[in-house]
């Protein structure tokens, strides 16, 4: 049996790793989509999270569900022009951003 050490296969993507990048996130519920700031997100996620951990955090700013669809990883020269239609649960926060 091989032993997995790759932290990236055990863990997915981690926020660090592409501090410099935005994601596409898109709503299951209403369809709406935009993109996020990793770097915003490693402001108010823990210093080892992966995309992954983060998600369940998100909830649609037109419709208020946290149905997440497709997440697109967009590379750093993807321009911003969609932002702002997601946002951090706050009651979600993690009890040292509080």
């Amino acid at each position: 049996m091989q032993r997995e050490t790759d932290t990236s296969r055990k863990y997915g993507t981690l926020l660090r790793a592409i501090s410099t990048h935005g994601l596409w996130v898109e709503c299951r519920a209403c369809g709406h989509g935009a993109e996020l700031r990793v770097s915003d997100l490693l402001e108010v996620a823990a210093p080892d999270a992966a995309v992954r951990d983060i998600l369940p955090r998100l909830e649609c700013k037109k419709c208020r569900e946290k149905e997440i669809g497709d997440v697109v990883i967009l590379s750093p020269d993807v321009g911003n022009k969609h932002q702002g239609g997601w946002q951090m649960n706050e009651r979600e926060r993690q009890p040292d951003e509080q």
